[in-house]
């Protein structure tokens, strides 16, 4: 038992990176310039280039990466463009209504889920033969109701035909 929770431990670290390099990428690839947003539309070209230069925009994106790696290894996960705050404060006071959303939805899923497994399973043979047996009855109505229409649509053709002779 200790070696599958190692095995999965570890399984978990290229996993991890393989996100964090998604996150990365997707970040980047979003069209617009995140220097020009915070320093606002109408801001001169210096002001974007001060702000660009302080959150490491200026540098290589290899660098960017790695800078990006380390801070999120040490926890720190940015600030937040639009509040400014840290982004790791953000998420602490999320947390608590995300639980309990989270509990709410398992409790809800245990109410449905638990009855109905036990009916389907006191009702095993039943149900699979009610459940055939709807799908004969539907398929039977389908084509009654199929030829039923065949039946009036020739009928009104046929009177239609009447009239126009």
């Amino acid at each position: 038992m200790s070696q599958y929770i190692v095995r999965r431990f570890l399984q978990m670290i290229p996993i991890t990176f393989g996100i964090l390099t998604l996150v990365f990428s997707l970040i980047h690839m979003i069209p617009g310039d995140p220097a020009r947003q915070i320093a606002g539309p109408d801001a001169p070209e210096q002001d974007v280039q001060s702000v660009r230069k302080s959150l490491g925009l200026d540098q290589p994106l290899w660098s960017q990466y790695i800078s990006y790696l380390g801070h999120v290894v040490r926890g720190d996960l940015g600030r937040s463009f639009q509040t400014n705050e840290p982004v790791s404060k953000q998420i602490r006071e999320r947390y608590p209504a995300t639980i309990q959303l989270a509990f709410g939805s398992m409790i809800v899923a245990l109410l449905v889920a638990f009855p109905l497994g036990v009916i389907s399973a006191i009702y095993r043979n039943r149900q699979r033969r009610a459940i055939l047996r709807a799908d004969r009855r539907l398929d039977a109505e389908l084509l009654v109701r199929t030829a039923a229409d065949h039946r009036v649509r020739d009928q009104s053709s046929m009177v239609s035909g009447l009239r126009t002779r």
